[in-house]
């Protein structure tokens, strides 16, 4: 998510949250929502309906709700459900049309009045634009979405200081700032190139880490032949972690002394930014039907506006629907920088589609065509991380961490990966390097305190230091189950077993349902003569089943015969196995 849309996010949920919970946030309907329906089968179009937009599977909620609506055409509730779920659909038309007919019941409501202004936007429409967002509340989310899409239309039609008056009258808390952007794109279309520096570097200064911010500020300098100025905001950028596909282009015309072109260059791509914006901050809100209304219009002003693609297709991806987010991706021209995240993406939804041959395939097909994108090849080394093909993960994570830089400090988390396939593999001198240089580039890293010191406990090494670098994850992490699970087991390998009771009984509460922390409590409660519970515990992870070599096999028998029959088993049975 960007830093925009985490800056709007909590006034987004102020402002949206009625309606995840089934009531318009928009504007209250002149008409009382009915939530009767004429016949029993309309009230469960509805309720499919709504279970299809929970699941953000737009095209099915549109079917549902429209069968709803025929059996009772003026309900308002059933309106905006409908028209919402048409137009996240990609169905503009009949969105349109529905959105008409919410407000022949409900003139006020702001969202419909929105998508009517934003299609006739795109149809060049704009005395409807104008007419229709007459009046638009200053206070509410939507009713400044309309103002903007309002202020593009006077841009387009010759009155730029009218537009630029509408976005400077504009003072609700957490806006402004946002809202600079807008203010310094409208001005850039006019050709107010004063204005628009103005507003862009104001935008900069405060969201210098966010790359459409940095983007915008860099074009318009190098348009205006500030080639210099222009690249040191980028180099600055490019020091603070990985870069954007778009910003490189944008460095390679820079370094050709050439003008890299606008941001935007007509209204109804202005229009696109603002919506994309918006989806993107409500996406993590439980408003993400609402983020998906938003990018939709947001793609439909700005066809070519393949952000808007990767946006929609990420949300979608992560709600399940991965046919419809595919589909998304597959629009990206082969030609587009941002085409390999596109593939990466879609490789992504095949694995979760369980088909992970077919993703690796993919990725490896992208990474052998860009063997520089630092992207591409980390989606591949996870991936085999995931598919146990540990030393091969380990391998690509090396290039990764060439690519990012070894010494830069947010490396530590490659190390991290790459110490993790290599303990996998069981090359346990590599992992213990590499989890040492990750702790060296970020000491509190509590993931990878824990993981380096839970595997000394586990060996039996350097219990002390194991004991202490723990202690400071469960400080940083205290409510992480995994970690005080740690605690605990480091706590019982030094024979203070009282103590690893205590936390093992915290860690099992606080993550309920994993195997390996139940089978280490039973092992506590036996050596505190608690056999009984002891049992419990190892029945629990017997049917929940341990993973490691062996674990599920030594629990049966600690089932059986107890720990200390079972321990001297398996020691007795070790030498033999090494012969």
């Amino acid at each position: 998510m960007t830093k925009i849309a985490k800056r709007l996010a909590p006034v987004l949920v102020l402002l949206f949250f009625p309606f995840a919970m089934g009531v318009s946030a928009f504007a209250q309907p002149a008409v009382q929502p009915d939530f009767s329906f004429s016949e029993p089968s309309g009230s469960g179009s509805f309720l499919a309906g709504r279970e299809a937009s929970v699941d953000f599977n737009s095209p099915v909620a549109a079917e549902y709700f429209l069968d709803a609506l025929e059996r009772d055409w003026n309900n308002p509730l059933l309106l905006e459900r409908t028209f919402v779920s048409l137009i996240s659909a990609g169905e503009f038309d009949t969105g349109a049309a529905m959105a008409i007919r919410m407000l022949d019941v409900d003139p006020e409501n702001e969202l419909a009045r929105v998508a009517i202004g934003a299609i006739a936007l795109k149809e060049r429409r704009y005395a409807s634009v104008l007419n229709r967002l007459e009046g638009m509340s200053r206070e509410s989310l939507v009713g400044i979405t309309g103002l903007v899409i309002r202020a593009w239309a006077l841009v387009a039609t010759g009155r730029p200081d009218e537009a630029d008056a509408i976005i400077a009258g504009i003072d609700r808390p957490g806006f402004v700032e946002f809202l600079r952007l807008h203010r310094g794109l409208l001005a850039d279309v006019a050709n107010n190139r004063a204005l628009a520096l103005d507003m862009l570097k104001q935008s900069y200064e405060a969201e210098s880490f966010q790359f459409r911010m940095v983007e915008a500020y860099a074009r318009t300098l190098a348009n205006g032949g500030d080639f210099e100025s222009a690249r040191d905001i980028l180099d600055t950028y490019g020091t603070r972690g990985p870069g954007h596909p778009y910003l490189d282009e944008i460095s390679a015309d820079i370094d050709r002394q050439k003008r890299p072109g606008k941001l935007v260059d007509n209204a109804q791509e202005g229009a696109s930014e603002m919506l994309y914006a918006l989806g993107l901050a409500l996406s993590t809100q439980p408003t993400t039907d609402l983020s998906i209304f938003f990018l939709r219009l947001a793609g439909h002003l700005n066809p070519a506006g393949e952000l808007v693609s990767i946006g929609l297709g990420e949300i979608l991806g992560t709600s399940g629907q991965y046919d419809l987010a595919n589909r998304l991706y597959r629009s990206i021209p082969k030609n587009s920088p941002l085409q390999p995240r596109a593939a990466i993406r879609m490789a992504q939804n095949l694995d979760a589609m369980h088909d992970r041959p077919a993703a690796l395939e993919q990725l490896e097909a992208v990474v052998e065509k860009d063997p520089l994108n630092l992207e591409a090849t980390l989606a591949l080394a996870d991936m085999l991380r995931l598919d146990q093909q540990y030393e091969k993960a380990a391998e690509i994570y090396g290039t990764v961490i060439e690519l990012s830089g070894p010494e830069r400090l947010g490396s530590w988390r490659f190390f991290y990966a790459r110490a993790i396939s290599y303990e996998r593999a069981k090359y346990w001198d590599k992992a213990e390097i590499d989890f040492k240089q990750a702790l060296k580039l970020s000491p509190d890293q509590p993931q990878v305190l824990n993981y380096l010191g839970y595997s000394w406990v586990d060996m039996g090494d350097n219990l002390q230091e194991a004991l202490d670098m723990i202690r400071k994850a469960v400080e940083l992490r205290p409510r992480d189950g995994y970690i005080v699970d740690s605690l605990g087991w480091a706590y019982y390998r030094l024979d203070r077993i009282e103590e690893a009771v205590v936390e093992l009984e915290r860690a099992v509460s606080l993550t309920p349902g994993d195997a390996t922390i139940n089978d280490h409590l039973g092992d506590a409660y036996w050596k505190v003569g608690r056999r009984l519970e002891a049992r419990y515990q190892w029945n629990i992870a017997r049917d929940l089943g341990l993973e490691e070599d062996g674990a599920q096999e030594m629990v049966l028998r600690k089932i059986d015969v107890g720990l200390d029959e079972a321990q001297l088993e398996l020691d007795a049975k070790a030498p033999a196995e090494n012969i």
